[in-house]
């Protein structure tokens, strides 16, 4: 759909929502809004789309559970995958977000937890994100996947499941 046929009445409409939902004081479910409606954004402005996916990717940094940031960040992918299938940048943001958050010895204060027990936590995220990532890639972005964890210093297990 052409964004030119869509009346000037509904394009206010779809921006009095986004400046509702930009009000919301908490981070987890705006987000999450602001998500699931990432298709007005695309009809209003397709200029700004990237960016603002890219913003979202960044606003997940601010969520700190681990495990609710990578389910929140699964979640993103699969709605960016919806609406711009080709659009991988927000990807390698989310992994260079987490790779940090997974920096050794985090693990959050489960120092019962084995790494590789508290890793194999997080398997749902790898999948989407490799399986999003690696479709349809060419060899120099699978070469950036590889370069964020090598940037990372992280330990084997992450790159098994890149792998």
């Amino acid at each position: 759909i052409n964004e030119s046929i869509i009346p000037d009445s509904a394009k206010e409409i779809g921006k009095n929502w986004i400046k509702k939902i930009l009000l919301i004081g908490e981070l987890v479910p705006r987000l999450y809004i602001e998500t699931s409606l990432l298709r007005l954004y695309y009809f209003l402005d397709r200029s700004k789309i990237n960016a603002i996916i890219n913003r979202l990717a960044r606003s997940c940094r601010a969520i700190a559970d681990a495990q609710v940031a990578s389910y929140f960040a699964c979640y993103l992918i699969r709605m960016v995958k919806e609406i711009a299938p080709q659009e991988k940048s927000h990807m390698l943001l989310l992994m260079q977000d987490f790779v940090f958050r997974m920096k050794p010895p985090n693990k959050f204060g489960h120092k019962s937890v084995s790494s590789e027990a508290y890793i194999k936590l997080f398997e749902p995220f790898f999948e989407v994100l490799i399986k999003n990532y690696t479709e349809g890639c060419s060899n120099s972005q699978f070469e950036d996947l590889l370069k964020v964890y090598a940037e990372s210093n992280q330990n084997a297990d992450i790159l098994e499941r890149i792998m």
